[in-house]
């Protein structure tokens, strides 16, 4: 009697071994989610910035996610603007939906006609002059803002003063650090209004614009430090509302400016 069809149709072991590894790294997916989760709640618990580790455990998930899919993660323009990634949000779910920042966006706030900033920028109004990049010889490493002599500066997320004093070229400066990987500084101001060692919150008044230092009027230059580097502030206030400094997701990998 011949065998039935169905006893030839066996699984070849190259694909039950692929199968037990595609396993085994999805459950170490799951464990690095479980300790996110956990490093989430006790963030929002207990108010403290997350430790280093984080966004680097994020970036071997990805790793660890490539390897057992043994497949590009897709990429696109985030259709997710209005909702936010909370830290419990797998680096899957953040990687596929990369946030692409329009340079129309920038044109808008140097236009003269606008005047109004919108929430979370670190002025209520005045108008880019200056962008981020290269500038004659010199790297400009913010982004200026023009506004009238004594304007309020805000504080764009919350955070830790750790530094608010006179330096050269900046003139009067508050620096704030968001996270482990984030800070923001504010130069060029008349006054500050914080120390170092201040928990400010979002939308606090840090400073009043002036033109201390090099400047050649009243202005706030604006930067945002990724691991100390200066980075192109418009990839932060373009997608500020899918990614937070405090968070510590890679801006310059996750935000992309359109061409």
């Amino acid at each position: 009697m011949l065998p039935s069809q169905s006893s030839f149709q066996t699984t070849p072991p190259s694909s039950q071994d692929h199968l037990k590894e595609l396993t085994l790294r999805v459950s170490h997916l799951q464990t690095q989610a479980d300790r996110l989760e956990k490093w989430g709640k006790q963030l929002v618990n207990k108010n403290q910035i997350i430790d280093s580790d984080f966004s680097i455990s994020w970036d071997t998930i990805i790793t660890e996610r490539q390897r057992a899919t043994k497949a590009p993660i897709s990429l696109g323009v985030s259709t997710l603007a209005s909702r936010r990634f909370s830290r419990q949000s797998s680096i899957d779910e953040v990687k596929r939906f990369i946030k692409i920042v329009s340079e129309d966006f920038l044109r808008k706030y140097r236009s003269s006609h606008t005047n109004i900033l919108p929430d979370g920028w670190p002025l209520k109004q005045g108008r880019v002059t200056s962008k981020f990049g290269k500038r004659g010889k010199r790297m400009h490493k913010g982004i200026d803002i023009a506004v009238h002599n004594g304007t309020s500066i805000l504080a764009v997320e919350g955070g830790t003063v750790v530094r608010s004093k006179y330096m050269r070229g900046y003139g009067r400066i508050v620096e704030i650090q968001h996270s482990s990987m984030y800070s923001t500084r504010y130069a060029h101001n008349s006054n500050n209004f914080v120390s170092v060692g201040d928990i400010v919150d979002k939308g606090q008044i840090i400073a009043s614009v002036g033109s201390t230092g090099r400047s050649t009027g009243p202005h706030v230059h604006f930067e945002v430090r990724q691991s100390g580097v200066a980075i192109n502030p418009i990839k932060y206030l373009g997608a500020m509302d899918t990614f937070t400094l405090s968070e510590n997701i890679k801006l310059s990998e996750y935000v992309r400016l359109s061409k």
